[in-house]
């Protein structure tokens, strides 16, 4: 998915949000739920711990389209991600991820289980523009033919 400039984008916008929402369909409709990102670099591919006895683990053994949301709205960063989600019952990779904030969430290292995402398209949004410039920008287009100038969108 995308250059490698686009990689680097995705990264540096997402890295600091830390949580995203993972969106994919169930049996009860499209389900969304939050996911502390747990790596410290990005490679097409974003990894979430998941407790083996959660209904998560169950409904993505056989894999899952996905979207991943992420969001900062004090900074108006917004990212779109779609790809495909596996469960990974690697004890190598849950040790190079697992830390004292990740093991909150787990009785045991062995409770844990991993979510790779492959993350085949994305989007993403930055508003590059202060509130003013923004509702001035909003007002300018409200009076012109013009949309308001207001953001860099990239759809990869």
């Amino acid at each position: 998915m995308g250059s490698k400039k686009h990689k680097e984008k995705i990264w540096n916008l997402i890295k600091n949000i830390e949580v995203g929402m993972i969106n994919y369909p169930s049996s009860n409709g499209i389900i969304s739920k939050p996911l502390q990102l747990i790596q410290e670099s990005y490679d097409n591919r974003l990894w979430f711990l998941v407790d083996r006895s959660g209904t998560i683990y169950e409904e993505f053994k056989d894999g899952k389209l996905v979207s991943l949301s992420f969001s900062d709205i004090s900074n108006n960063i917004y990212v779109s991600l779609r790809g495909e989600g596996y469960i990974l019952e690697s004890e190598d990779l849950i040790d190079k991820f697992w830390n004292n904030y990740v093991s909150a969430w787990f009785e045991k290292k062995s409770d844990a289980a991993l979510i790779e995402v492959r993350v085949r398209h994305g989007e993403h949004w930055d508003v590059n523009v202060s509130r003013e410039e923004f509702d001035h920008e909003v007002a300018n287009a409200v009076n012109s033919e013009e949309t308001p100038n207001v953001e860099e969108h990239a759809v990869f």
